[in-house]
């Protein structure tokens, strides 16, 4: 697909079929290469409620991931909580503060936190293999 990505689905301007890139038989990815004009707005919108049913209705999926904003860049995350099961938390190494951790953990439902990603780590720990 090619026609703007998940914002142009979630503002109703394209479909998830004509926007998602299907590889294999059991994965479908919808990627976002344009910025959405008020992801907030777009997330919490009744076409983002109709989407999920509607994917869920269509494809019958094992999983849906979603990625959305940091969760202290705004209010975006925390409003779309409640349209997910679980929440993976994606720190950086290095620039993620044990500090924002804890606040942003305070702001999810205990419930859906599910654990931690640690992205773009460098450090290679001594004597560890695969």
């Amino acid at each position: 697909g090619e026609k703007g990505g998940m914002a142009s689905v979630l503002e109703g301007r394209s479909t998830f079929q004509e926007t998602a890139v299907r590889i294999g038989t059991n994965l479908a990815v919808c990627m976002g290469s344009e910025v959405s004009s008020n992801p907030a707005e777009s997330l919490l919108s009744p076409n983002t409620h109709e989407l999920i049913a509607q994917l869920e209705a269509d494809y019958a999926p094992d999983l849906m991931i979603f990625d959305v904003p940091p969760i202290l860049g705004g209010a975006d995350a925390i409003a779309f909580a409640p349209l997910v099961d679980g929440i993976l938390m994606v720190v950086q190494e290095g620039r993620t503060s044990i500090k924002d951790v804890k606040k942003a953990l305070e702001l999810i439902p205990a419930e859906k936190f599910l654990g931690y990603v640690l992205n773009r780590r460098e450090a290679v720990v001594p004597g560890y293999y695969y």
